[in-house]
């Protein structure tokens, strides 16, 4: 009787690993859902967050801050409403926000520091959120000071903060929607 009881069990869960499927197929025929807060009509499926350079003034900051509000029609009080993680670098004078775009995005910051070959590595982790982060960082406009890893999914992407010296707009990333 045990033996007959035991196979309808794993006949049973058999059954239901069927009828409901599991592993990647599963997860990617569930919905996406896109954080409440990320009023971006970028349109870019590829697009996991979005950036934003803020300024290096109070002044300029709130300006820009408003500005954004206006632009993706958010109401103050729920802009105030919002959670979000605020990580400073050493010495850092750019104020940037990112801003995840779908839920379960995880967003981690690293200081980044010169090496002996002149390339960037990792100091330390700043944070890793799932909540949108106000980051202060970038000391010269010649060396950053951070490196952010935005992850979704199988979806990632890395990038350090900063304006071109080119046009001076924020530098564009794969993967980041930036204005």
């Amino acid at each position: 009787m045990m033996k007959r009881i035991a196979i309808f069990m794993i006949a049973m869960v058999c059954v239901c690993v069927f009828i409901t499927g599991c592993g990647k197929d599963q997860e990617s025929k569930q919905a996406v859902k896109v954080h409440d807060y990320y009023k971006i009509s970028d349109d870019g499926e590829e697009d996991i967050a979005a950036l934003f350079y803020l300024g290096t003034e109070k002044k300029e900051i709130k300006k820009t801050a408003e500005e954004l509000l206006n632009t993706y029609n958010i109401p103050l009080e729920k802009a105030l409403d919002i959670e979000y993680e605020e990580v400073k670098t050493d010495n850092g004078r750019e104020w940037y926000l990112i801003v995840p775009k779908y839920e379960g995005t995880t967003i981690q910051v690293h200081s980044v520091r010169l090496n002996d070959q002149g390339g960037l590595e990792k100091d330390k982790e700043l944070t890793t959120t799932d909540k949108p982060v106000i980051l202060c960082c970038n000391e010269s406009d010649i060396v950053p000071s951070a490196q952010v890893m935005v992850t979704f999914k199988d979806r990632k992407a890395v990038f350090n903060p900063s304006i071109s010296l080119k046009d001076g707009k924020v530098t564009e990333n794969e993967g980041v929607f930036t204005k």
